[in-house]
């Protein structure tokens, strides 16, 4: 039986957010309150709201690969900064410690620059290398104590990764730099400033890769 539904899937779902009302009539001018709203009177007597209230939080998503039954085969996993600092880093490290507790595979890419290492099991087996910064962790239902690890380059481009799926069918491939690129592109992330220096923690070597292509 194939593999017949990939979907995109929200966790963590935490919105908080302001809602705009209409203009509210009123015979007197008076303050009115509702949780985060605040409505003002105009000198005509009229309501009108000015809003306050908490920004939105970000919203955790991760890909699941599911076989026709719905039964959960693969969780793909790409970090982001809430997963690697204060509450965040512990809601994941709770998630991550479920997941490789379950029958199930899975693929974590890891990105970011800075923060905490999130692979403390991988990391502590493998030669330190200063120039890495990504990893790429990926765990297999039929063998749950191995892993199979990636730790790309920062001047180099992203790999092919596997994604594995059930353990009589075969990988899936996926190149990452064209998605890389892709989303670059399409969430306008070109139009940023890039002839600021990053403030992030770089060797000598990245540093001066870094020098060179800001001033090409």
């Amino acid at each position: 039986m194939a593999l017949e539904t990939m979907a995109l899937h929200a966790g963590g779902l935490r919105h908080t957010h302001a809602t705009l009302t209409d203009p509210i009539a009123g015979t007197r001018p008076h303050r009115q309150r509702s949780g985060q709203r605040f409505v003002f009177p105009d000198a005509d007597g009229v309501l009108n709201p000015r809003v306050t209230g908490s920004p939105p939080t970000m919203t955790e998503r991760w890909i699941e690969i599911r076989d026709a039954t719905g039964r959960l085969i693969t969780v793909i996993e790409i970090i982001s900064p809430t997963n690697r600092s204060g509450g965040g880093l512990a809601d994941y490290q709770a998630k991550r410690r479920s997941r490789l507790a379950s029958p199930i595979n899975l693929v974590e890419i890891d990105l970011m620059l800075g923060g905490q290492p999130l692979f403390p099991e991988a990391s502590a087996h493998l030669p330190p290398l200063a120039e890495t910064h990504y990893f790429i962790n990926t765990k297999r239902a039929g063998d749950p104590s191995r892993r199979e690890i990636c730790r790309p380059l920062l001047h180099e481009p992203l790999p092919v990764i596997r994604i594995p799926l059930r353990q009589r069918e075969k990988d899936l491939f996926i190149d990452l730099q064209p998605l890389i690129n892709q989303v670059h592109e399409t969430g306008r992330y070109h139009m940023l400033n890039y002839a600021r220096f990053p403030n992030v923690p770089l060797s000598p070597a990245d540093q001066e890769w870094l020098r060179q292509c800001l001033a090409a």
